[in-house]
């Protein structure tokens, strides 16, 4: 394991250097005003407005924030609350899951390397599921009956953000 999981309750009082990036690497804080992300609104119901914000934000910015998306409050909050719930667990609980595999689901991880080639890692934690089979982790309880609904609504969600950008294309 490259790095004990953060959630795993270490106090740190300030960030171990392994986790720092090399100042010339660092994204610059600095915004330039004449870039916004683009907000889509899939509230409306003129779909074919919809589509062309779709295709606009995709061409000129490449992605995009997506707004009343209709995943409900609740379900993600559900959701939330169950993940939150994850990381909470005592170690042993979560390192059943721990996996360094990228392929392997569902699967616990931390401090993934961060692609610059630099040793420094990337201060995190991931729980990576499967959510088109029920092969999520037994505890919390309430895992799977947030996931499902959750998942239920987010893959609508992107159905229709999908078929949008077909119609505008």
């Amino acid at each position: 394991m490259a790095a004990e999981p953060l959630s795993n309750g270490a106090t740190h009082l300030s960030v171990p250097g392994r986790y720092i990036l090399p100042v010339h690497k660092r994204p610059s804080s600095s915004v330039n005003g004449k870039w916004a992300l683009p907000v889509v609104d899939l509230g409306g119901d003129d779909d074919g407005t919809i589509a062309e914000e779709i295709v606009r934000a995709g061409r000129e910015f490449g992605f995009f924030q997506v707004v009343n998306h209709g995943v409900p409050e609740e379900v993600m909050g559900a959701m939330m609350r169950a993940a939150e719930e994850f990381f909470a667990l005592p170690a042993d609980e979560k390192m059943k899951y721990y996996s360094n595999d990228g392929k392997k689901l569902p699967r616990f991880h931390t401090s993934l390397r961060n692609g610059t080639g630099e040793e420094v890692l990337y201060w995190r934690d991931c729980l990576k599921l499967g959510c088109h089979l029920p092969e999520w982790p037994d505890k919390p309880r309430g895992l799977g009956a947030a996931l499902e609904p959750y998942t239920a609504a987010v893959r609508a969600a992107a159905r229709r953000v999908l078929r949008l950008a077909a119609v505008g294309l």
